[in-house]
């Protein structure tokens, strides 16, 4: 049997579908009986089970767990992340280089009496940024330098080009290329040359970012008896395209690193439907790993809880403390973990988690260099290790002065309990019926009494339904609350007897039921009238005896 999710009261409401369950599987023992008679305490013992919070809690929730610390006390957990996939976040910008070199009448006429030319040209390659980028480093993980040259000299033509800043392995970047004339024009050379590992300086020396020098080297050697006039020239086209880096650094603009959308379901309070209940500092605590070398601003909007009618209630979070900043490495390689946390202190998040919300809901936005400060350097890797992950944290500190829960389920076999009696007992309830006797000690600081009613399936005007045979008892049943101080520490456990009797067309009535609702209600232990605040410990449980007594005939088939 599954036990249903509710929030501290599951031990009583589990324990009353383990006594349904129970009223279930002796039903198939009563049987009509010859036998020999007895009348002790429990005639026939049915349950002896001792449940505790956490361990139901830990069996049974799907969206969260409980955390306990080294003096057993508990806090319900409920967590969700988040993290950047890998990404270029900067956008290199490709540079397209392009140059005419052509001879004008006085460099013809010393190439006519030399039989050769020779040219230098240095500049810069100017990398154009889009979101205000001041880059002045990287290491190019996936690129490439494309190099096309069409000539129309009917002469042999060697062109190199030298990118001091642009270095492998501690080499310069230099690239040769020649166009030999072999009777056909223009001669056309094309080449791409890798650029995976190089590393790149934009920063001219330092005093500079987005530019990059070069050294062109034109010679240019006679075939004898082939003509040259001032229309002949060289067309040279140069492109880095630059698809991702390793490691960039510099100043790298404003980047949306990432937005996030959580919908966080807190099932500690499903089920409810009434209550009165107060939780001393619930917190919604925000985690961070972060290796991006960026000042990181982070943004929360739109914290909302949500009621278990679907009602909207906003977290309204100090002005001044919805935005916050992230600490971020200083060197390639280090990760940073950082938190920021919601609680009573800067928001109203205590008094709308005191409501039962049935979710959290919240908008996460993270800006790099929101401020935009252009003379801040900063640094990204290619796989952008960041990761966000948020923590509902609910402690067990509570106060409670009414709590009721609704849950319907079916009846069928349930384990962990010690059932009785063994199948060497027959069971007969005799002329009168018989006692269903309770016997609870509980070391939990809340008090709870229940019914519950006892359905069977049923078509009603052509839908599956339920129609009710059984409410038992029929008047709730309490099981008594451990006593507590004004502090809330139980100083010594409570005891309850309770006794339900049952006829035989009551039983008759049970065998036939299928499903049940149960609704419990619950309080925290009170101390000489007031309701203190009260922790709830791992090692806190509930013990609870129940069987026949009475008009109960037992006899032995062995």
């Amino acid at each position: 049997m599954r036990v249903p999710k509710g929030l501290f009261f599951i031990v009583f409401l589990s324990l009353s579908l383990a006594l349904s369950s129970c009223f279930k599987d002796a039903l198939e023992e009563i049987e009509g009986i010859k036998s020999i008679e007895a009348s002790p305490e429990f005639a026939v013992p049915l349950v002896d089970a001792s449940l505790s919070i956490s361990r139901l809690y830990n069996e049974n929730s799907a969206a969260g767990f409980l955390e306990t610390d080294s003096n057993n006390f508990m806090t319900f957990l409920f967590a969700d992340s988040d993290s950047l996939s890998p990404r270029q976040l900067v956008k290199i910008p490709d540079v397209n280089l392009g140059y005419e070199l052509k001879m004008d009448a006085g460099m013809l006429a010393q190439f006519d009496a030399l039989g050769r030319f020779s040219s230098t040209f240095s500049s810069y390659a100017v990398f154009k940024t889009a979101n205000k980028e001041r880059l002045k480093s990287y290491r190019i993980r996936k690129g490439s330098f494309i190099v096309n040259i069409s000539s129309r000299f009917r002469h042999n033509t060697t062109l190199i080009t030298t990118y001091p800043t642009i270095t492998k392995n501690g080499f310069p970047l230099i690239d040769t290329i020649r166009a030999i004339y072999n009777g056909q024009l223009p001669q056309v050379v094309n080449k791409t040359i890798v650029l995976d590992g190089y590393d790149v300086d934009l920063s001219d020396g330092g005093i500079s970012y987005n530019v990059v020098p070069y050294l062109l080297e034109l010679d240019i050697v006679k075939n004898q008896g082939q003509p040259v006039d001032v229309n002949d020239l060289i067309t040279v086209t140069e492109t880095f395209d630059i698809d991702e880096y390793s490691f960039i650094k510099g100043y790298l603009g404003k980047i949306n690193i990432i937005n996030t959308s959580e919908n966080t379901s807190l099932d500690i309070f499903d089920k409810q439907i009434e209550h009165n209940l107060f939780l001393n500092d619930p917190k919604l605590v925000f985690r961070l790993e972060n290796a991006i070398g960026m000042p990181l601003t982070c943004k929360i909007s739109n914290l909302v809880v949500t009621s278990a009618s679907g009602q909207d209630f906003p977290v309204t979070i100090d002005p001044l403390k919805d935005t916050f900043t992230l600490a971020y490495p200083l060197r390639i390689g280090d990760r940073i973990y950082s938190e920021y946390i919601i609680d009573k202190n800067n928001s109203n998040i205590d008094s709308l988690i005191s409501t039962a919300p049935q979710n959290i809901k919240y908008y996460l936005e993270f800006t790099a260099n929101y401020l935009e400060r252009s003379s801040e350097d900063n640094f990204l890797i290619w796989d952008n290790a960041f990761k966000v992950s948020s923590e509902a944290r609910v402690p067990l500190d509570l106060k409670v002065l009414n709590y009721a829960i609704k849950s319907s389920g079916t009846l069928s076999p349930i384990t962990d309990v010690d059932l009785k009696p063994d199948p060497g007992i027959d069971l007969n309830l005799g002329q009168n019926g018989a006692t269903l006797s309770f016997i609870a000690e509980n070391y939990l600081p809340f008090e709870a009494n229940f019914q519950i009613d006892f359905r069977k399936k049923a078509v009603i005007n052509g839908k599956d339904s339920s129609i009710s045979l059984l409410l038992l008892p029929s008047k709730p049943s309490k099981i008594i609350g451990s006593t507590v101080d004004a502090n809330g520490n139980i100083i010594r456990p409570g005891e309850s007897f309770n006794d339900l009797s049952l006829t035989k067309e009551q039983f008759d009535l049970l065998r036939q039921c299928d499903s049940y609702d149960l609704i419990t209600r619950a309080a925290t232990s009170n101390s000489n009238g007031s309701f203190p605040f009260v922790k709830v410990y791992s090692n806190q449980y509930l013990r609870l005896r129940a069987g026949f007594k009475g008009n109960v005939k037992v006899k032995s088939r062995i």
